[in-house]
């Protein structure tokens, strides 16, 4: 969820985002050119999946990002220098300008990530996911202990649970239980051309810019995780209740 109020206590949760941006497009007629979270943790499929068919660019953070947030000022002065820019050059001229602004520039240096992408390839990414979690779902005792450690050994962000997706298949594919795994090449492949770019800090090095929830603990959130676009169709939730037992 996201613009938590610590007054009021009100937040929007990121169901609402999907159906705030559903009425957006209604209301202009068009999709969304580029939507953006100045705020942390919100690079996931899972986010993206609740706006699907109605932004055609998504921007952000894998990680949280430090209090001074976007550089407003050093990304729009290039924006307004080439006014007619595409939203697609927009999109990555952010994510250039977030990892320039806290590796020496404006606000120092940080440890942060950052990524766009093109959202007329999340198709591609869901096709790839359903593929890897069916199975996912068909390996024995002693590969799902060796699965977990994977997951273990992945890149994560703040919450342990928030997992780079590329690099999850990335490693999963030269552990043992890989070569009983369908669909590590073709998550590789349609990450890489979902991801326009992803400009992390070195401490960030294995982010590919794309997170997916992958407890391998219970968690109280299985239940509202069922009810999200991109697990109804992915049914990637069968998968975080079974590394999660």
């Amino acid at each position: 969820d996201i613009s938590f109020d610590d007054n009021s206590g009100n937040h929007i949760t990121t169901e609402q985002l999907g159906v705030a941006m559903a009425e957006i497009k209604k209301t202009i007629g068009r999709n969304i050119d580029i939507y953006g979270s100045d705020a942390c943790l919100m690079q996931m499929v899972e986010v993206a999946g609740e706006m699907k068919g109605d932004v055609n660019y998504f921007v952000g953070s894998q990680e949280t990002e430090p209090g001074e947030g976007w550089p407003y000022l050093t990304f729009l002065k290039k924006w307004t220098a080439k006014p007619t820019m595409s939203a697609s050059d927009v999109s990555v001229l952010l994510s250039k300008e977030y990892l320039a602004s806290y590796t020496g520039g404006i606000y120092g240096t940080r440890s942060v990530t950052f990524s766009a992408w093109d959202m007329s390839q999340l198709d591609g990414v869901y096709m790839a996911v359903t593929q890897l979690g069916q199975s996912l779902m068909n390996i024995n005792n002693t590969q799902l202990a060796e699965v977990k450690q994977t997951v273990q050994s992945t890149q994560s962000f703040t919450y342990s649970d928030y997992v780079d997706l590329g690099d999850f298949t990335k490693r999963l594919k030269t552990a043992a239980v890989g070569k009983s795994v369908s669909g590590l090449a073709e998550t590789e492949t349609a990450i890489k051309k979902l991801v326009l770019t992803t400009d992390n800090s070195n401490s960030f090095k294995d982010s590919t810019g794309i997170s997916i929830w992958l407890p391998t603990y219970s968690s109280s959130d299985q239940e509202r995780y069922d009810e999200l676009k991109f697990s109804k169709t992915t049914r990637w939730n069968e998968v975080t209740r079974l590394i999660s037992k």
